[in-house]
């Protein structure tokens, strides 16, 4: 009979220690239920100051409280560390997957060029950014970014094909850029966490240069499964789903949804990640 892996695994265990009191015990079920207490510092925001979209009324907040996890953002060599109230300081997801992708993205700036490289880099960071930004503003109900030059007009059009294409079925949000914090092993800001369809899930929002297939984004997915991992373990929650809304920088768009047992698959693939990042750099 195949035994069933511990929800850090005895790698990770041995890395991370076993005498805080923020250990992580596996339930039962197998699945994370300890909701952790005094994690950080948190901000209590009741939903009656929030003032929902009046033109999208198919998106609405959860009409209880948000709790925000506090996290501070540090950027030292080429990698993104968030800091808590308490002092702790953990790699962030990105972090985490870059570096097992480090190699590949190495050959790929020695393929195209170092200026090459990084004019694209920079273009698409942008690009990312501002189309990010108005999605948010958008669901907050809140002005959308202005601009009159290129990157904020064409952020406005692919953000308007993702409302458009793409939320008709958000039934609820519970959280925009939330900061997302596993006590002890990483930290992370997820675009948003919503229901969909009827479904609790972490929905990543991604332009790209070109149409994606499934198979190229796993990193996407894995990256979802990190942030519901981290929602479950603070907030009790039971998402396992996550959905890429993908626009591509000519108007194409791709969603991917991926759910139970699919997704259980990007979890352990990024406990594998994160257990591997911590060996390689402890």
């Amino acid at each position: 009979m195949r035994k069933e892996r511990g929800v850090l695994g005895r790698g990770l265990a041995s890395i991370l220690g076993g005498s805080d009191r923020h250990t992580v015990k596996k339930s039962k079920n197998r699945k994370i239920t300890k909701k952790l207490e005094n994690i950080s510092s948190t901000n209590e925001i009741l939903i009656s100051q929030i003032v929902t979209n009046p033109f999208q009324p198919r998106i609405n907040f959860k009409h209880e409280k948000l709790d925000l996890q506090e996290l501070e953002v540090e950027q030292s060599n080429n990698a993104r560390w968030y800091l808590t109230p308490e002092g702790n300081k953990y790699p962030s997801v990105s972090t985490a997957i870059g570096w097992h992708n480090r190699g590949a993205i190495a050959a790929w700036r020695k393929r195209v060029g170092k200026a090459e490289a990084q004019r694209i880099v920079t273009e698409s960071a942008n690009l990312g950014t501002v189309t990010h930004k108005h999605l948010e503003s958008y669901i907050e109900g809140v002005e959308r970014p202005g601009g009159s030059n290129q990157v904020y007009q064409q952020a406005k059009q692919l953000s308007d094909i993702i409302i458009d294409k793409g939320f008709d079925k958000v039934n609820e949000v519970w959280g925009i850029e939330q900061g997302l914090c596993f006590p002890n092993l990483y930290a992370g800001t997820a675009d948003m966490v919503c229901v969909y369809d009827g479904i609790p899930v972490i929905g990543d929002f991604k332009t790209s240069r070109k149409v994606k297939k499934k198979e190229w984004i796993e990193d996407y997915f894995v990256q979802c499964a990190a942030y519901a991992l981290a929602h479950n373990e603070v907030y009790g929650t039971d998402i396992q789903a996550g959905l890429i809304f993908i626009v591509s920088h000519s108007g194409e768009y791709q969603q991917f949804l991926v759910k139970n047992g699919e997704f259980k698959k990007y979890t352990d693939m990024w406990l594998d990640k994160v257990e591997a990042f911590y060996k390689a750099t402890k």
